[in-house]
């Protein structure tokens, strides 16, 4: 029997239903995978609570304005399981295009090379929203050995052709958690990806990297292509990502280009963030980390450049480390401190707050490599210890400062730099607030020079200048953020995704009168109008991306992202 294509909008899948049926939600079908081979463009499979023990394939793509979308009915709870199951994916994404999976858990893949999702060929328009993913583990043995052979990848996405660039991935609002993953990685990107956001997921409990964006692996046959660029990593929450052969990262950059990591929480990692490049002859380049909370990672917080230039790594050059905040780090490897240097080229460290709190006062280490980084620009940032200046420890190339004072005379760097409390909301090292009280020296201490860096809004997503240009990651505001008050944001956007037309409604409590600005992810303003109450804003002229809604009245700010599809 030959499979019929239903020309209908909405079709429906439940435990109990038969693949021979309409789809209907009185008819539904019975298996995800039958969906996944008719289902037309613009519709969506809405599937019933329940347990597939199903692998699947999408072998159907939705076109421009036409996604077809696979999610759960309503708020059930729907888990693709892998058990028993020999492929290597629990559900695969290949050659296809306008695909939206929306909260679904894929979990339960125990084998060598086992993978969630996994996404490659000539793919765009591919969304990943909402989704769970568990339990994919190399070996169902927790103490089995590890070696480069021994992987596991909860969702991964190679860019594998040389004329044909993945393009326009969403990976949103995601958990992954619970998986041993080898020599693999949480969520990678790998190859010939160009244009991608990996934005609000919690990533936690994995037994190697959280994210990674890769290059230079030989994954694209052509080396001018083999690097995923032009991305954003950011709202993520990253934790627990701890490697019992390495010392892995919550966030790592390993030769990609062109990315902005912003607006992440990584905590409790072995190393917080980390760009660099492994692979010798090749560049991890022009990548700004900004607006981030790093704190309580075990080796350190954040680290830049090629571990071992020229012959054992590639290096790392024009990047960027502004307006991040970092507490605590270095945990047991107390001689890396909060900033780790290797090589690198012309990359700038600016506005950050750096404060150390290990017992050997480490605040910097410059590994022995090559030279002092050729282009570095290094000042402006406020450092903190509470042992005092006088008694902090930097390791610079061979030579060892045991004062903030002395390194700055011996080195030329941080001349303008403040060696002082910044005066966080709370130093508890089991829950730190790294937001900035009232009374902050942070406030107002920064290089306005990097406005434009620093981006509009800081990690609450409220506006970057107050009265003038604060250190770290918080602008300091009267009204606390949005992380740190854990609630969503309060200005309603609807529908969202958008296609034509898009709602903006307020809050009672908020006075209806003021001005709505809609800016790129880059930052450039789009749009500006005086709302009252309620507004329609036409997006049919907005290219298709990520924007940011922006609500401001004399007494307050509210945002809410924005997608035009």
């Amino acid at each position: 029997m030959g499979i019929t294509i239903y020309a209908q909008n909405n079709f429906y899948v439940a435990t109990n239903g038969d693949d021979s049926n309409p789809g209907s939600l009185n008819q539904p079908w019975e298996t995800i995978q039958y969906a996944m081979d008719v289902a037309s463009p613009g519709s969506t499979v809405f599937i019933m609570a329940g347990t597939y023990s199903e692998k699947v394939y999408v072998n159907v793509s939705g076109s421009s304005g036409n996604f077809i979308t696979f999610r759960n009915f309503e708020n059930d709870e729907v888990i693709i399981d892998g058990t028993g199951w020999n492929d290597p994916a629990i559900c695969e994404i290949y050659d296809q295009q306008y695909i939206r999976l929306q909260g679904l858990h894929f979990k339960n893949n125990i084998q060598n090379d086992a993978m969630g999702i996994f996404i490659e060929g000539m793919c765009s328009n591919i969304e990943i929203i909402g989704c769970t993913i568990s339990e994919i583990h190399f070996s169902a043995d927790p103490n089995a050995p590890i070696n480069e052979n021994t992987n596991a990848q909860p969702l991964i996405v190679y860019g594998s052709l040389a004329d044909f660039a993945i393009t326009n991935l969403l990976i949103q609002d995601c958990e992954i958690y619970n998986s041993r993953t080898g020599y693999s990685e949480a969520l990678a990107v790998n190859g010939n990806i160009d244009g991608f956001e990996i934005s609000g997921n919690e990533v936690h409990d994995i037994t190697n990297i959280g994210i990674d964006a890769i290059g230079h692996e030989g994954t694209c046959p052509d080396p001018a292509f083999d690097q995923a660029r032009n991305g954003y990593i950011d709202w993520n929450t990253v934790y627990n990502c701890l490697s019992p052969y390495a010392s892995s990262a919550g966030i790592y950059i390993d030769g990609a280009s062109n990315i902005y990591i912003e607006n992440n929480m990584v905590f409790d990692n072995q190393w917080g963030i980390e760009v660099g490049c492994e692979n010798p002859g090749k560049t991890a380049s022009a990548i700004v980390v900004r607006n981030n909370f790093v704190y309580g990672n075990s080796s350190g917080g954040i680290q830049l450049g090629g571990y071992d230039y020229p012959s054992g790594s590639g290096y790392v050059t024009d990047c960027m480390i502004v307006n991040n905040s970092l507490f605590n780090n270095a945990t047991l490897n107390n001689y890396d401190g909060e900033l780790t240097l290797t090589y690198s080229e012309n990359c700038t460290i600016v506005n950050n707050i750096f404060y150390s709190n290990n017992p050997e006062g480490q605040l910097i280490s410059l590994e022995d490599v090559v030279a002092v980084p050729p282009g570095l620009s290094f000042d402006y940032n406020l450092w903190y210890h509470p042992d005092g200046a006088e008694n902090t420890y930097i390791y610079w190339n061979g030579t060892d400062y045991d004062s903030f004072d002395a390194f700055i005379s011996g080195t030329g760097f941080e001349s303008s730099a403040n060696f002082i409390d910044p005066l966080f909301k709370s130093t508890n090292t089991s829950d730190p607030n790294l937001h900035l009280t009232e009374d902050s020296p942070a406030i107002g201490a920064a290089n306005t020079n990097w406005l434009t860096e620093a981006g509009n809004f800081d990690i609450d997503d409220e506006a970057r200048v107050n009265e003038s240009l604060d250190s770290g990651a918080d602008e300091f505001h009267v009204s606390s953020g949005i992380f740190e008050k854990n609630q969503p944001t309060v200005l309603s956007v609807f529908p969202n995704p958008a296609r034509e037309t898009v709602f903006f409604k307020l809050p009672q409590e908020v006075a209806p009168d003021g001005i709505l600005e809609i800016f790129t992810s880059e930052g450039k303003m789009v749009d500006r109008q005086t709302i009252q109450n309620m507004t329609r804003l036409s997006v049919k002229t907005f290219k298709p991306g990520l924007y940011l809604a922006v609500f401001r009245t004399s007494e307050q700010t509210l945002v809410s992202k924005l997608r035009v599809e």
